[in-house]
């Protein structure tokens, strides 16, 4: 072989049909594989359809635009490590700088002596084109290069032309899914941190209506329940026991002399003493027992299952409590007792303002006969 027959790859001795069954052959990759996967399959199919030693795309960035970053590299129909490589003083310079196609069919290493990178490649032939937007718009850049001389320009030329548009396609519909995922996670993250708001916003919510609840349902200094909740409760037990016909009693319990402890000591006292008195008063009762403040130093209390008898037990129970031992209020010891009204509903399960009537009577006796006594309502 003479020094001006050259070597040639199949590009560039095969007809224009099997040049078109090859692009075939190369863009038969599977529909659901895009971006850099798409890429990998494509560069491939190219080195191995086009008998090229050497293909790879990249790209540059508005901050480096001087230096290509490579996507996808592969030699001999493998995959390969990406690299950079500086633009100056090569032919994909030439590419970059405008030129739709820049072919150098053989001696490419004579006429770029400073490409290092063909020198690495021992490259003998090249064939670069930019891949350019339907705006314009620079997007990267396919390379073709062979140690053995290329020829069939003709041909070479619109068909790599036709690649590098087609990773064209690529780069652009893999922004435009790059910029919907973007959305897509922005409009993520609001949706969470908006669901997060509501959720908080929920809670603070539920918390804000526990906090009324229990302010409408438990009395702020004493703890017992409040009048109005006292009043639902046992309106609820008053028809259990009126169904299931069980006895109940109803206790009016109020402390003896309470004024005068305010007057005495003042009202931080007298809210201390309260606050132990009905403390004293839950030692006395069940679970079931439903107990009140009634208002002032008056407490009600509502006991199911608990007869006549039983009913004067639990009033002396609580009254004996209640006058144990002196409350400690700065350093004061203040004796206490109470005067308690009962009504008891053994048979014939009485209404509950019949039931508060008959105690409220009752705890009148018990005042009259000297206070700290228990008076059963007849």
């Amino acid at each position: 072989m003479t020094q001006d027959e050259v070597m040639t790859i199949p590009l560039s001795t095969v007809s224009v049909i099997d040049t078109v069954n090859a692009i075939r052959n190369i863009l038969n990759i599977e529909q659901n594989l895009t971006g850099h996967d798409y890429l990998k399959v494509f560069i491939k199919n190219i080195s191995t359809e086009l008998g090229v030693k050497y293909v790879f795309v990249g790209h540059t960035s508005e901050s480096r635009p001087d230096l290509i970053q490579t996507d996808v590299v592969c030699m001999d129909g493998r995959l390969q490590p990406n690299f950079k490589y500086e633009l100056e003083n090569t032919p994909c310079e030439i590419v970059m700088s405008g030129e739709r196609v820049c072919v150098h069919e053989h001696s490419v290493c004579k006429s770029f002596p400073n490409d290092i990178l063909l020198e690495t490649m021992r490259a003998e032939s090249y064939a670069g084109s930019p891949a350019i937007s339907v705006n314009g718009d620079l997007m990267g850049i396919l390379v073709l290069a062979d140690d053995k001389p290329m020829s069939g320009s003709e041909q070479l030329n619109p068909t790599i032309e036709f690649l590098a548009q087609r990773i064209t396609a690529e780069y652009e519909r893999y922004n435009i899914e790059q910029g919907l995922h973007k959305i897509i996670e922005k409009r993520t993250k609001e949706l969470e941190a908006s669901n997060a708001y509501l959720r908080k916003s929920v809670e603070e919510l539920e918390l804000a209506k526990r906090e009324l609840e229990y302010k409408h349902r438990t009395d702020a200094l004493t703890h017992v329940h409040t009048r109005e909740w006292f009043t639902d409760l046992a309106m609820a037990q008053l028809k259990m026991a009126k169904r299931n016909q069980y006895p109940l009693s109803l206790l009016f319990i109020d402390l003896d002399y309470f004024k005068k402890i305010n007057d005495t000591y003042g009202h931080t006292t007298g809210d201390i003493v309260l606050e132990e008195a009905a403390a004293r008063i839950k030692r006395c009762v069940r679970e079931t027992d439903i107990l009140g403040r009634f208002g002032g130093e008056e407490f009600i209390l509502l006991s199911p299952y608990t007869d006549s008898s039983k009913s004067v037990q639990l009033a002396e129970r609580i009254k004996n409590e209640i006058s144990s031992i002196p409350i400690q209020a700065f350093s004061n010891d203040i004796s206490i007792t109470t005067s308690i009204g009962i009504a008891a509903s053994d048979i014939d399960i009485c209404e509950l303002e019949n039931l508060i009537e008959h105690a409220d009577a009752a705890l009148y006796q018990a005042k009259d006969s000297g206070r700290n006594a228990c008076v059963l309502y007849n």
